[in-house]
């Protein structure tokens, strides 16, 4: 919510030129705080790959707002 509310959200949905940063963005979406009580280990590639996600995420929020 935060995000859409700086203007940000709608800057990275509209900017062709960061991919990257729209798909992490997406990625990042996905979450849900059930994850957190889930008594399944998870998949190691899977959490690398959100956490990946993330990271992008991150940078794209430093560098646009």
């Amino acid at each position: 919510m935060l995000f859409a509310l700086t203007g940000a959200r709608d800057r990275l949905l509209q900017d062709p030129k960061n991919p990257a940063a729209l798909r992490a963005y997406q990625r990042c979406n996905q979450w849900k705080p059930a994850w957190r009580y889930s008594p399944d280990d998870g998949d190691e590639d899977a959490c690398n790959n959100f956490m990946e996600a993330v990271e992008e995420f991150s940078r794209y929020v430093v560098n646009n707002i």
